[in-house]
């Protein structure tokens, strides 16, 4: 029997981050999908982009949103339950180092 493979938000917690409002970021997240089954809401240690903070990703569908604020979150919680992403804020960031994070979360480092 196959099983459907949760999808993981990361919210990045480094200093930078949490400059900018991660913390808050991350909890209204929780709040947003507290009754969802199918997503976990998860701190990050670091992405490695800090001059784009906040950062969030979205595994495994790998969706990296930067300079992500507090008033986007709506637009990021339809798109999360409608299967797409908010464009204007997604994968912003250099390439080498959101190939980095995908391998490390393909292979289970998160």
């Amino acid at each position: 029997m196959a099983t459907e493979e949760k999808t993981l938000i990361l919210v990045c917690q480094n200093s930078d981050c949490k400059l900018k409002g991660s913390e808050e970021i991350m909890v209204r997240l929780q709040e947003a999908f507290a009754d969802n089954e199918g997503i976990e809401v998860c701190p990050y240690m670091c992405f490695g982009t800090c001059e784009r903070a906040p950062n969030i990703v979205i595994y495994p569908q790998r969706q990296w949103y930067s300079d992500v604020d507090a008033s986007d979150l709506p637009e990021i919680v339809e798109a999360l339950q409608n299967g797409s992403r908010v464009e204007r804020i997604c994968d912003q960031v250099d390439e080498g180092a959101r190939d980095f994070i995908y391998t490390l979360l393909d292979v289970g480092i998160y």
